[in-house]
């Protein structure tokens, strides 16, 4: 473009004699530009759809590998405040969307303008070298400002980040909780902190938008002061007669318009700031390998379990709560097809025993052994598939009822009668038979659409078809009311004959026919027996009866 833009400044300086040749000329040179602007509308539509796909499949990649990634992360991950539930889906929705700040058009016009600044360099110096190099010494000092720019907006980025995900957070905790937020009408303290939350976060970036502001009103202005100095030092030029007009004009153009495109670019710094910060996330993300890590290929193969449990010495903290030991010495043994009930005063670590027994987390000390093996030895996934989790939150998905229960399994062909006796196992089939819809009845985001007990008997019903060697059951019915509850326990006690089952319990009357009892009192167990054995003994379990005032039928 410079080239033509110099012909044409040539041949309007040409003398009125001349003046055919001025018009002649003039003409040519508008045709070269309507030319160039032609082939620039193709090429610019075809590198803009290129580059465009390519950034679509770029946040479609990472978006999808960054979700994989959280999913094989162990619990202890997702324990940390900086992880939870709305932290990290502002990262899956917003930190893909901020890398298409370094790809699509971006890339395409960095790539352009380093091609476009390295030409004109490589021109200017041959035409014209000593106009070329004053003019080349001040780009330096454009690049430097922009580059500056970049960094101080990617440092603000990073610190917004986590200031924005903080507020995501406590705005996805308030939503989640919106029955409890309106029964309290606690709205406008909820909105107030959250505003609070945002208007810290704006005034910290004050200093930063400062900055950036006048390392691009001095980049922008600088431009002037180079075509300043490239008109003064150019006419100097050409009036010694060491240039010709073509040749100053093609110099200084070819120069000056390298630069501006270079500080194109930086006009991208924002965008670019937020790419950078995200890259860095996500590579941090994409590189964290967990302790237990579900989609690890390591440890050996389960191919059969009886369902011998034993808990030998073990010591245990929560690495998020480090000072406070959960599990002192706990020692504790189950014989396969036994139905064990965990009892005990809240903290004292039942719910840990299910989760160390499932592999959430590993023991600080001592180990959990299954048919004399140590769990650690086998591969996660492996070991995984021959237990079954029943909490006491059931937690159902979108969609029907036939997919929740088929998240059970990992088969891909699964026959109809499985699933029907599985339901009638569960003491839901004939609930489901009544729905319109049968199987395929929408259960509503969480399970809205159910009650209590319905999501439970569906959670035991997914939790059967897998047909577990290992049932654990972490306080399945505590949640429900007693008419649900006696439904519920029906089925629970249906689904424990056959396997080995752990129980978790807070009432006690649902525990009463099982083969072994263990009572929990600060992370170690203080008795043990069946349930008529340990009221004879009139200990800690004697107390907990009667507290409930079970003790009325004995």
């Amino acid at each position: 473009m410079a080239v033509f833009f110099s012909k044409c400044i040539s041949a309007l300086a040409l003398p009125p004699p001349l003046y055919d040749k001025l018009r002649s000329d003039a003409n040519f040179w508008c045709l070269m530009f309507l030319m160039l602007g032609i082939v620039m509308f193709f090429a610019y539509s075809i590198q803009g759809s290129l580059f465009a796909y390519c950034s679509e499949k770029l946040i479609y990649r990472a978006r999808s590998k960054a979700f994989r990634s959280m999913l094989r992360q162990d619990i202890a991950f997702f324990d940390v405040d900086e992880n939870s539930t709305g932290a990290l889906t502002s990262f899956l929705s917003t930190e893909t969307k901020h890398l298409s700040g370094i790809s699509g058009v971006t890339l395409g016009t960095i790539l352009m303008v380093t091609t476009t600044l390295a030409a004109s360099m490589v021109v200017g110096l041959a035409i014209g070298w000593k106009l070329a190099l004053v003019c080349i010494s001040c780009v330096p000092v454009l690049l430097a400002c922009g580059f500056y720019r970049f960094w101080i907006l990617a440092a603000f980025q990073r610190r917004a980040k986590k200031a924005y995900e903080a507020s995501a957070s406590y705005a996805c905790e308030a939503t989640s909780a919106i029955r409890t937020v309106a029964s309290l009408t606690r709205e406008p303290d909820v909105s107030g902190t959250y505003h609070g939350q945002l208007v810290v976060q704006g005034k910290k970036s004050l200093v930063s938008i400062l900055k950036s502001s006048t390392l691009y009103a001095a980049s922008q202005s600088f431009m002037f002061f180079v075509l300043a100095l490239g008109f003064w030092y150019g006419g100097t030029l050409l009036g010694k007669g060491e240039y010709t007009l073509f040749q100053f004009f093609l110099a200084f153009s070819e120069v000056i318009f390298g630069a501006q495109s270079a500080g194109t670019v930086f006009s991208f710094a924002p965008d670019m700031g937020k790419a950078k910060s995200a890259a860095a996330d996500f590579k941090k993300l994409f590189d964290r390998r967990p302790p237990i890590d579900t989609l690890s290929k390591e440890g050996d193969d389960v191919e059969h379990i009886e369902g011998t449990i034993e808990f030998r010495d073990v010591h245990f903290r929560y690495p998020t709560r480090p000072e406070q030991p959960v599990l002192r010495g706990l020692n504790l043994s189950v014989k396969p097809g036994q139905y064990v009930a965990l009892v005990g005063p809240s903290g004292c670590g039942k719910s840990t025993t299910i989760a160390l027994l499932e592999r959430f987390y590993d023991t600080l000390s001592g180990g959990v052994y299954v048919d004399g093996t140590d769990i650690t030895r086998w591969n996660v996934s492996a070991y995984r598939s021959f237990l079954a989790l029943v909490s006491q939150e059931p937690t159902l998905y979108q969609g029907s009822i036939r997919d929740n229960i088929l998240l059970g399994i990992t088969e891909d062909d699964v026959p109809e009668e499985a699933i029907i006796e599985a339901c009638k196992a569960a003491n839901i089939y004939d609930f489901i038979m009544s729905l319109p819809d049968g199987f395929s009845t929408l259960v509503g985001s969480k399970g809205s659409m159910l009650s209590g007990g319905q999501k439970q008997r569906i959670a035991i019903a997914r939790a059967l078809i897998r047909d577990p060697k290992i049932l654990l059951l972490d306080e399945a019915t505590s949640a429900l009311d007693s008419e649900s509850e006696k439904v519920v326990q029906v089925a629970l006690d249906a689904a424990a004959k056959g396997r080995t089952t752990i129980a978790v319990a807070h009432r006690l009357s649902t525990i009463q026919k099982a083969d072994v009892i263990y009572v929990f009192d600060q992370g170690r167990i203080t008795e043990s027996g069946t349930h008529s054995e340990l009221l004879a003994k009139k200990g800690r379990y004697y107390e907990l009866v009667h507290m409930q005032s079970l003790g009325k039928t004995h």
